[in-house]
């Protein structure tokens, strides 16, 4: 000790505090990581809540027609849109889309996707406007790599025909 030397038992004991100092930095970092994946859990879950009130809360009420939709995700959030639009003069809207991609990213396009339709929607009158300006306001703010496919179907309750315009979604199939 005199001449700056460490004893054997020095360094045992050194050894000792680095040892316990490794466990706790680890055990910290595993309380911060466990902390940060339950925050997300809760963002997530605050999510997939908002992205739940987007989708329509009840089916729409037309004579002769019982119609009605579900979304269960693949993950906590995703990209699969359904809505139901009331545009007036007896006429109502049936959108079915599909946002490329599953998670965040697909639950914020698909509110930007509902957003944009509800918008356009009153003002036109059939449904190949609709989604032609659906596109226009959505195009210009969508990566390349991310899509949405939409068919939109309105129908007249006087006379029951059904229009109907798909932008890159399969045919829904019709029963009667």
């Amino acid at each position: 000790h005199e001449q700056g030397q460490f004893m054997p038992n020095d360094f045992a004991v050194f050894s000792s505090a680095a040892e316990q100092s490794a466990f706790a930095i680890g055990t910290a970092q595993l309380h911060r990581d466990a902390q940060e994946k339950r925050q997300m859990d809760i963002e997530l879950s605050n999510a997939r809540e908002v992205q739940r009130v987007l989708l329509p809360q009840e089916e729409p009420v037309i004579p002769g027609y019982r119609i009605c939709g579900v979304n269960v995700p693949a993950r906590v959030i995703s990209g699969d849109y359904y809505d139901y639009l009331d545009l007036g003069d007896f006429k109502h809207g049936i959108a079915i889309a599909d946002v490329s991609g599953k998670g965040v990213p697909a639950g914020l396009l698909m509110a930007m996707c509902r957003s944009s339709l509800r918008s356009v929607a009153q003002g036109l009158s059939s449904p190949a406007e609709i989604l032609s300006a659906v596109n226009r306001q959505l195009f210009p703010d969508i990566r390349e790599d991310m899509f949405i496919s939409m068919a939109l179907y309105i129908l007249d309750e006087r006379d029951g025909k059904v229009a109907m315009a798909r932008a890159g979604h399969d045919p829904a199939l019709w029963y009667r």
